[in-house]
């Protein structure tokens, strides 16, 4: 067995034992995460709110609410933001997937996450 098929078995072992409560709260971890890593880049890039939602097609406040993690993303959406930004998927979620091992290694962590 390699190390990446390990590592899923493991993921999907310790996701089955969590309950609904912290299987949304997991949810809700990464989808901060996401928003944090857009917020980060498009502040880094000197781009407002407003140019990206207009870019993406979208209003600023979706871009608001994905950012604070109070909003799911939509792929199409998501592909807009990253090509906006100019992030490789490949990249974006390399940064998304190191929340999860963090997570699945700190179970407890996902109690911090704010609502």
């Amino acid at each position: 067995m390699t190390e990446a098929q390990s590592f899923i078995d493991d993921a999907r072992q310790t996701l089955t034992n969590l309950d609904s409560t912290q299987h949304e709260k997991f949810n809700l971890a990464i989808e901060q995460r996401m928003g944090e890593l857009i917020k980060r880049r498009r502040l880094a890039a000197g781009m407002s709110r407003a140019e990206l939602a207009t870019y993406v097609g979208c209003k600023e406040s979706y871009i608001f609410t994905l950012e604070n993690g109070t909003d799911r993303f939509r792929a199409h959406q998501l592909s807009r933001i990253l090509y906006a930004l100019k992030i490789t998927p490949a990249s974006f979620f390399a940064e998304v997937f190191k929340h999860m091992t963090y997570l699945l290694g700190n179970p407890n962590s996902i109690y911090e996450v704010k609502k």
